[in-house]
Formats: C-alpha cells, structure tokens, sequence
C-alpha cells in the first residue's frame, strides 16, 4: 500500500469518527436539555409553598397590621388574617363571631373584616373566627380573642363660666 493511500484510509477514519463524535455531542446536548427541563420541574415542585395549617389575625390601624388592642364598645375594628402557608386560590375566608352585639362586615379583600360592636354591649371580649381552605383542599381555622375597651370620653365642645367671687 503506497503512503498516499495509507494517508486517504486514515483521512477517512478519522472524518468517520468525528461525525460520530459529532452524533454523540448532539445525542448528550439533548439529553442534557431534557435533564435541565426535569431539574427546573423539581426545582418548581419542591419550591411550593407547603399547605397552611392555620394562622394570625392582626388588628388593622391607620393601614397597617398590628397586633390586637381591642375594639372600643360602640366602635369599630379591621382585622386582617396572614396564613403561615399556602391558600386554595380563589377560596373564600368565612369570617365569624361568638358576640351577638358584634357585625361583621367583609371588605373587597376577603382577608380583611371589619367589626362593629353596639353601644350597649355589656361584654368584656369577643372571638373572631376565619376558616379558609387550604392548598390541600383541607379546612383551616385561625381564632383571636378581642377585648372591648372603653369608648373614648368625647370631646368637649363648650364650657361655663361660674364666678367665683
């Protein structure tokens, strides 16, 4: 066999083995991608919020949440629940109170209810209650206990004058 044809066979071989490196990088770029996709579907599954399993009421004053001061006899609260894991979306919170002097009144955001005590109200504290369902379908409940405090004296609006001497 002259060098010439020796070179041709060996020329060949080698264009032979790189097209199926060639096919091998391609074959691994795929199956790399298909990993890459399986990886990014666990990594959105195990980053899910886990199902609550209840929660906190905090009273709202002045726009922000804080913790429960009480509701004055006569007057009115908002009360705002945060749920320490995952919601069914679009699950209404039914919202209730032990205090029959006490009205409820749910506003556009279904975590927030407002609470109207009457005037004659003889009782020191009210519950409230917030029951929603969980991301796993499953019912819970988050409880808070509401004193009701005085009312605040109302202002004066005017005064007499008494001689003294």
């Amino acid at each position: 066999m002259t060098d010439e044809r020796r070179i041709i066979e060996l020329l060949l071989d080698i264009i032979c083995r790189e097209r199926t490196i060639e096919a091998n990088v391609g074959f691994l770029t795929a199956q790399i991608n298909n990993a890459n996709i399986r990886l990014a579907k666990i990594e959105s599954i195990l980053e899910q919020e886990s199902p609550a399993t209840g929660g906190t009421i905090f009273q709202i004053k002045g726009g922000r949440k804080m913790a429960i001061t009480g509701t004055p006899v006569g007057g009115k609260s908002s009360f705002q629940v945060t749920w320490n894991g995952a919601m069914a979306p679009g699950t209404p919170e039914t919202w209730s109170v032990d205090d029959p002097n006490v009205t409820l009144s749910p506003e556009t955001d279904p975590t927030i209810v407002d609470a109207a005590d009457s005037a004659t109200d003889t009782a020191t504290v009210y519950n409230i209650t917030v029951t929603a369902n969980n991301s796993a379908g499953q019912p819970v409940t988050a409880t808070a206990q509401v004193p009701l405090i005085p009312p605040p004296p109302t202002p004066a609006t005017g005064g007499t004058i008494n001689q003294l001497t």
